[in-house]
């Protein structure tokens, strides 16, 4: 429509390559880059941090300090309880039944947003946005502008060498575990500006991958736009106001379209509801950039305290205090921001596999503050817990679950409080065990390649999840 050249063109579909680079595609199994941040808030134990995990006594969550504020930042600081317990509070006078945390928390967020709203420019809301989908430092800002031009003029040319292989091929080069665009853009000496330093052309990458958000919002407003104008019955200035804000580009969302913040939909979804169901008040569009401001500060923290603990479950090991057994800081450190930067469902299969003795990378929202090894038997028995109204006295949190037995139609799971008040045993049949984790977990589980005897469906479904994923079954 606008007559592009085959350069424009050529360089459009590398933004979009680009946008894939960073943000990873959830479709496909790949994460992105190490600074995107897919945390998600779902339970309760997402909000604590483990003692593990802490850098001082009083850190006992992620949630930020205003929470609770009022609009003039005055007023008392809510506790987790205190928020989830005004989430459900909203959330059943909204009309759901006994809601859960995934609900509770989106709402009690929400209510603290309302409370202390966040006013900024239009020219802040871009960087805001970026924030609640990267954790960035500060040293990216060092990088020089002819830098970041070198690397963009490297970039195509990378690209255009693999022009022939097939997507399997391509996605294996480009974001598998051993891809080598990182390294192809740093060694072609021959171009201008020479040998390039690996790290700054990676974060390189990382600003031009920002820029590839605008690269594909504008497609994606111009794909709406073109659909809302062919319609062949005009629509009214009410609906064309909700397609704009459904649809096209909005500088509430730093002037892209929301299509782009869909991966924090769960969080969000309750600001951006209110703007669509009033357009016209603008007062819903501060409540929704301090939801932004909320998630911008709480998943770094809680990708931090995560770190922190696995560093120290790993320092207290048995494998690493035997003599000669220990791994290398300098090569483990370098392994696991390979493995943080690869977005291969393949490389994350394998090293999450479990065993005695094996080394099990960092991945953020699979190994959380739990265990490593039981971080998604954990959500389904946290899950559980709550359908069965578990409580403790004292209504501290985090929870802890262990396997303590199964039979051939049963497991029994041990449950227990941070505080030790609360410990219970409950009795869960595997094909409920099974069911839940189906759902929670959000696809199919099973073995790989092998597929499960007819009429025992659930059951191998529910056998494939817990030895892939807890280490406890034989």
């Amino acid at each position: 429509m606008r007559g592009f050249d085959r350069d424009v063109d050529h360089s459009y579909r590398a933004m979009l390559l680009i946008h894939q680079y960073v943000r990873g595609r959830k479709y496909r199994g790949t994460r992105g880059m190490k600074e995107h941040l897919t945390r998600e808030f779902e339970y309760s134990r997402d909000l604590y941090v483990r003692r593990s995990g802490r850098l001082s006594d009083d850190e006992r969550d992620v949630l930020p300090d205003d929470v609770g504020l009022n609009a003039h930042g005055k007023g008392k600081r809510l506790s987790v309880e205190q928020v989830t317990e005004l989430g459900r509070q909203a959330a059943s006078e909204a009309g759901h039944d006994n809601p859960t945390s995934n609900l509770a928390i989106p709402y009690g967020l929400y209510k603290a947003a309302k409370m202390h709203p966040l006013e900024i420019s239009p020219e802040e809301v871009p960087a805001l946005v970026r924030m609640a989908l990267f954790e960035i430092d500060s040293i990216e800002d060092e990088l020089s502008e002819e830098f970041v031009d070198i690397v963009t003029e490297r970039l195509p040319e990378a690209i255009q060498r693999h022009h022939d292989d097939s997507r399997e091929e391509f996605d294996t080069w480009f974001v598998g575990p051993g891809s080598s665009l990182v390294k192809q853009i740093a060694q072609q000496k021959s171009k201008r500006g020479g040998k390039l330093p690996r790290e700054e052309v990676r974060r390189a990458l990382l600003h031009i991958g920002w820029k590839a958000y605008e690269y594909v919002g504008q497609c994606f407003h111009a794909l709406m736009r073109t659909i809302k104008n062919a319609m062949p019955d005009p629509l009214s200035d009410e609906e064309r106001q909700l397609f704009e804000r459904m649809h096209e580009r909005q500088p509430n969302y730093g002037n892209l379209p929301l299509a782009l913040l869909a991966e924090r939909a769960s969080f969000l979804q309750l600001g951006v509801l209110a703007i669509w169901e009033d357009p016209t008040n603008q007062d819903h569009v501060p409540v929704l950039h301090r939801l932004l401001a909320y998630y911008a500060e709480m998943a770094p923290s809680r990708r931090e305290a995560d770190r922190r603990s696995k560093q120290r479950r790993q320092s207290t090991s048995p494998t690493s205090s035997k003599g000669g057994s220990s791994a290398d800081p300098v090569k483990t450190q370098d392994a696991e921001t390979r493995a943080e930067d690869s977005g291969s469902s393949e490389h994350r299969r394998a090293s999450k596999k479990v065993g005695h003795g094996l080394s099990v990378q960092f991945i953020e929202n699979l190994h959380s503050s739990g265990s490593v090894r039981d971080e998604r038997f954990d959500r389904v028995a946290e899950h559980i817990r709550e359908l069965r109204q578990i409580t403790c006295a004292a209504a501290c949190e985090p929870w802890e679950y262990y396997l303590e037995d199964e039979s051939k139609r049963m497991i029994t799971i041990r449950m227990g409080c941070e505080c030790g008040q609360t410990e219970r045993k409950i009795q869960v049949p595997k094909k409920e065990f099974a069911s839940h984790a189906k759902r929670i977990l959000g696809r199919r589980i099973s073995r790989s390649d092998e597929a499960p005897a007819d009429g025992a469906e659930d059951d191998a479904e529910y056998q494939a999840f817990a030895l892939y994923h807890c280490d406890t079954f034989s």
